[in-house]
């Protein structure tokens, strides 16, 4: 193991870079489809010592690794990631994570949250959401990892054809329905920052937005997904980078009459749910000419045409 990462950040603006480039190298942990062999041996090699010496492996390797510097971190998570795809240590694999979320302090919290975004997350998907949602409540340093977390959970659910709009179910019962008192506000902010995890997570090696796979592959999977696209479009907060994944989304649709009609329904799911402000801004916003290719100008403008429907239909 190299010691070029530090350690992680305490709090305060002096720590800021160090947080972005430690989150950086745990997004570039995540897109990394084919781990670096030492690494992959040596979180094999723990689970297959686990076995027979479980306490040896976490109170000697897991639980220093999970408060150190971001790569023992990552190390810490990929032992816990091979232990999951072991029958014999999964179960006990997620106690340790969970342990981690719930009595760690912010170095294992984050730790868990990286683990509960892999593997671990995947084989137990129901809990691992309801940890990772738990983490986005906490600080901003671990509710960061953990929204990313749940985007890298759902580009993986698109990739091995799961359940693909369980992480969008999920999602969207944690946004507050326009109109509800603030007293929520700290939930609401958290859930969004991970909607707009979940809508702008790609795929190992591809630039093109998972959710773009997933609407392709079934319409059934779109009512989710146009309601939390709507959740991030009303809040000012984070509209841009709902923006752009949208227009990310819509550009990577191969043209031809499917993704026009896909791209008519995307607009009349998402847009009944705008407010007439978001509307105006989006169609504003959207057919950015520095984003917009010659396919993708097409999909915009059949976006575009399903909102003007929509605010016809209304009057």
């Amino acid at each position: 193991m190299g010691h070029g990462y530090r350690r992680w950040p305490n709090g305060g603006d002096a720590c800021d870079a160090d947080f972005s480039e430690q989150l950086a190298a745990i997004a570039k942990f995540y897109l990394n489809a084919e781990p670096e062999q030492a690494a992959r041996s040596t979180a094999g090699g723990l689970a297959v010592v686990a076995r027979s010496a479980l306490g040896h492996v976490r109170n000697t390797y897991l639980k220093p690794w999970s408060a150190g510097d971001v790569e023992h971190k990552l190390m810490a998570a990929s032992a816990l990631s091979a232990m999951a795809e072991d029958q014999m240590l999964s179960a006990a694999a997620l106690d340790i994570a969970t342990g981690w979320a719930r009595h760690g302090g912010q170095d294992r919290a984050v730790t868990a949250a990286i683990a509960f975004g892999g593997p671990l997350g995947q084989r137990h998907l129901a809990k691992a959401m309801r940890r990772l949602w738990a983490l986005t409540l906490r600080d901003e340093r671990v509710s960061q990892v953990a929204s990313l977390a749940f985007g890298h959970l759902f580009a993986v659910g698109t990739e091995t054809n799961a359940d693909q709009s369980a992480i969008a179910r999920f999602l969207v019962g944690k946004v507050r329905a326009p109109g509800q008192p603030d007293a929520a506000a700290h939930e609401d902010r958290a859930a969004l920052a991970a909607v707009n995890a979940v809508l702008s997570a790609t795929p190992a090696n591809s630039p093109v937005p998972s959710v773009a796979r997933m609407l392709k592959a079934g319409s059934a999977d779109l009512p989710p997904v146009a309601q939390l696209w709507a959740a991030a479009l009303n809040s000012v907060q984070h509209r841009r980078t709902a923006v752009i994944a949208l227009h990310l989304t819509l550009a990577s649709l191969p043209d031809g009459a499917d993704s026009t009609d896909l791209a008519v329904a995307l607009g009349s799911a998402i847009l009944p749910m705008l407010t007439a402000r978001t509307r105006e801004v989006l169609e504003l916003t959207l057919p950015d000419p520095q984003r917009t290719e010659a396919i993708s100008a097409g999909l915009v403008s059949a976006f575009l045409g399903a909102q003007r429907d929509v605010v016809g239909a209304g009057r």
